[in-house]
């Protein structure tokens, strides 16, 4: 379960990197856009955590 659980953080965190550089040094990407996929990365992140301090 460890490498899953850092998966799902290492797929957060480039979720939000992605977008974060996209927004700021392509293309300004519109709040309803933005909101949903920076939550989801949270998600991942929070999940992948959790997932990891399950299984210690």
């Amino acid at each position: 379960m460890k490498k899953n659980s850092s998966v799902m953080i290492s797929a957060g965190v480039l979720i939000y990197v992605l977008l974060s550089l996209t927004d700021r040094f392509v293309v300004s990407i519109p709040d309803h856009v933005y909101i949903p996929v920076a939550v989801i990365g949270a998600i991942f992140v929070l999940a992948g955590i959790a997932v990891s301090r399950r299984t210690r």
